[in-house]
């Protein structure tokens, strides 16, 4: 079964839409359900467990699938002088 988990949030960006985020498999996944009220501010997700959750928003997703030079990539060491 679920519960409905409600959490507040401050002020965003303009543009920017609240996302209530849960921690599943090494990342955070937008799991909103609902936002209930813009005052106080509160955005609800149904919840099928209590694991880590938070509130936040996205305005750009990046998708960086290796370092760039002058940067190598694992396990290459990286060294540099003081």
């Amino acid at each position: 079964s679920s519960i409905e988990l409600c959490l507040p949030y401050g002020s965003l960006p303009d543009g920017a839409t609240p996302q209530i985020k849960h921690y599943v498999n090494g990342e955070w996944v937008d799991v909103t359900t609902k936002s209930i009220s813009d005052n106080p501010k509160i955005i609800c997700v149904d919840a099928t467990s209590l694991s880590p959750y938070a509130v936040g928003y996205s305005t750009h997703i990046y998708d960086v699938s290796e370092p760039f030079q002058p940067i190598d990539a694992y396990p290459t060491v990286n060294t540099m002088k003081p």
